[in-house]
Protein backbone atom coordinates (compact mmCIF):
# COMPACT_ATOMS: atom_id res chain seq x y z
CA UNK A 1 0.00 0.00 0.00
CA UNK A 2 2.54 2.66 0.48
CA UNK A 3 4.65 2.01 -2.37
CA UNK A 4 1.45 2.68 -4.69
CA UNK A 5 1.12 5.74 -2.32
CA UNK A 6 4.46 6.69 -3.04
CA UNK A 7 3.78 5.84 -6.96
CA UNK A 8 0.74 8.10 -6.76
CA UNK A 9 2.44 10.65 -5.46
CA UNK A 10 5.44 10.92 -8.08
CA UNK A 11 3.31 10.72 -10.74
CA UNK A 12 1.60 13.91 -9.67
CA UNK A 13 4.34 15.53 -8.67
CA UNK A 14 5.61 14.70 -12.37
CA UNK A 15 2.63 16.08 -14.17
CA UNK A 16 2.44 18.85 -12.15
CA UNK A 17 6.30 19.85 -13.68
CA UNK A 18 6.55 19.16 -16.93
CA UNK A 19 9.51 19.77 -18.92
CA UNK A 20 9.65 23.05 -20.99
CA UNK A 21 9.08 22.01 -24.65
CA UNK A 22 11.07 24.20 -27.34
CA UNK A 23 9.87 26.79 -29.33
CA UNK A 24 8.90 26.49 -32.71
CA UNK A 25 10.63 27.66 -35.34
CA UNK A 26 9.04 30.98 -36.66
CA UNK A 27 8.40 34.64 -36.10
CA UNK A 28 5.79 34.52 -34.11
CA UNK A 29 7.10 32.79 -30.99
CA UNK A 30 3.99 30.91 -30.26
CA UNK A 31 3.61 27.39 -28.65
CA UNK A 32 1.16 26.98 -31.16
CA UNK A 33 2.25 25.49 -34.40
CA UNK A 34 -0.97 26.64 -36.21
CA UNK A 35 -0.12 30.15 -35.59
CA UNK A 36 3.48 30.06 -36.38
CA UNK A 37 4.47 32.11 -39.58
CA UNK A 38 6.81 30.09 -41.50
CA UNK A 39 10.29 32.08 -41.46
CA UNK A 40 11.73 32.29 -45.90
CA UNK A 41 15.49 32.83 -45.96
CA UNK A 42 16.12 30.46 -48.47
CA UNK A 43 15.00 28.84 -51.93
CA UNK A 44 14.05 25.29 -50.37
CA UNK A 45 11.92 27.36 -48.02
CA UNK A 46 9.97 29.36 -50.24
CA UNK A 47 9.65 25.73 -52.14
CA UNK A 48 8.36 24.07 -48.77
CA UNK A 49 6.23 27.08 -48.17
CA UNK A 50 4.44 27.50 -51.32
CA UNK A 51 0.89 29.09 -50.95
CA UNK A 52 1.26 29.70 -47.46
CA UNK A 53 1.65 33.30 -45.28
CA UNK A 54 4.92 33.40 -44.50
CA UNK A 55 8.00 36.40 -43.49
CA UNK A 56 10.63 36.71 -45.74
CA UNK A 57 13.68 37.79 -44.87
CA UNK A 58 16.47 39.17 -47.08
CA UNK A 59 18.13 41.91 -49.15
CA UNK A 60 15.63 44.67 -50.99
CA UNK A 61 16.67 45.17 -54.32
CA UNK A 62 14.85 47.50 -57.26
CA UNK A 63 13.29 45.78 -60.20
CA UNK A 64 10.66 46.04 -63.01
CA UNK A 65 8.02 43.76 -62.18
CA UNK A 66 7.32 45.29 -58.30
CA UNK A 67 10.55 45.66 -55.38
CA UNK A 68 12.33 42.55 -54.71
CA UNK A 69 13.54 40.65 -51.44
CA UNK A 70 16.59 38.49 -53.04
CA UNK A 71 17.52 35.72 -50.04
CA UNK A 72 20.35 33.96 -49.05
CA UNK A 73 20.87 31.88 -51.97
CA UNK A 74 19.87 34.23 -54.80
CA UNK A 75 15.93 33.72 -54.88
CA UNK A 76 14.26 36.96 -56.47
CA UNK A 77 10.85 37.17 -54.42
CA UNK A 78 9.04 39.74 -55.57
CA UNK A 79 6.98 41.90 -53.47
CA UNK A 80 3.42 42.98 -54.94
CA UNK A 81 0.38 44.96 -53.39
CA UNK A 82 1.67 48.54 -52.49
CA UNK A 83 5.31 47.45 -51.30
CA UNK A 84 7.86 50.33 -51.33
CA UNK A 85 11.40 50.07 -50.00
CA UNK A 86 11.75 53.64 -49.42
CA UNK A 87 14.49 54.08 -47.53
CA UNK A 88 14.67 50.73 -47.01
CA UNK A 89 16.68 49.92 -50.63
CA UNK A 90 19.71 47.11 -50.29
CA UNK A 91 19.05 46.15 -46.76
CA UNK A 92 17.77 43.58 -44.94
CA UNK A 93 14.31 43.36 -44.79
CA UNK A 94 11.33 41.44 -43.53
CA UNK A 95 8.36 41.17 -45.30
CA UNK A 96 4.90 39.09 -44.83
CA UNK A 97 2.51 37.79 -47.00
CA UNK A 98 1.44 34.68 -49.59
CA UNK A 99 3.59 33.46 -50.36
CA UNK A 100 3.07 31.84 -54.68
CA UNK A 101 5.05 30.77 -57.64
CA UNK A 102 3.27 32.37 -60.76
CA UNK A 103 3.68 32.75 -64.17
CA UNK A 104 1.42 35.80 -64.61
CA UNK A 105 3.59 38.12 -65.61
CA UNK A 106 4.98 35.32 -68.89
CA UNK A 107 5.27 37.70 -72.05
CA UNK A 108 2.44 37.56 -73.94
CA UNK A 109 2.53 36.05 -77.93
CA UNK A 110 0.37 38.23 -80.36
CA UNK A 111 -1.14 36.92 -83.76
CA UNK A 112 1.84 37.63 -85.77
CA UNK A 113 4.35 36.01 -83.60
CA UNK A 114 5.24 39.43 -81.66
CA UNK A 115 6.28 38.34 -78.14
CA UNK A 116 5.58 41.45 -75.45
CA UNK A 117 8.06 42.10 -71.91
CA UNK A 118 7.56 40.06 -69.82
CA UNK A 119 9.19 37.26 -67.40
CA UNK A 120 10.07 33.78 -68.86
CA UNK A 121 9.31 30.69 -66.24
CA UNK A 122 7.84 30.36 -63.02
CA UNK A 123 8.51 33.76 -60.64
CA UNK A 124 7.94 33.61 -56.66
CA UNK A 125 5.59 36.75 -55.28
CA UNK A 126 4.65 37.58 -52.21
CA UNK A 127 0.71 38.78 -52.63
CA UNK A 128 -0.14 41.61 -49.55
CA UNK A 129 3.14 42.05 -48.99
CA UNK A 130 3.82 44.37 -45.46
CA UNK A 131 7.28 45.65 -44.94
CA UNK A 132 8.28 46.27 -41.41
Amino acid sequence: MRAALAAAVALVAACSNPAKQPEPIGSSGSADPATTTPVVADGAAATANAGAQVEVHGTSEDAKLAPAIVTSDGVVIYCLDGADWGDKRNTAVVARGKLEQTEEFAPATGPNGEISAGIVGPVWVLRGCKVD
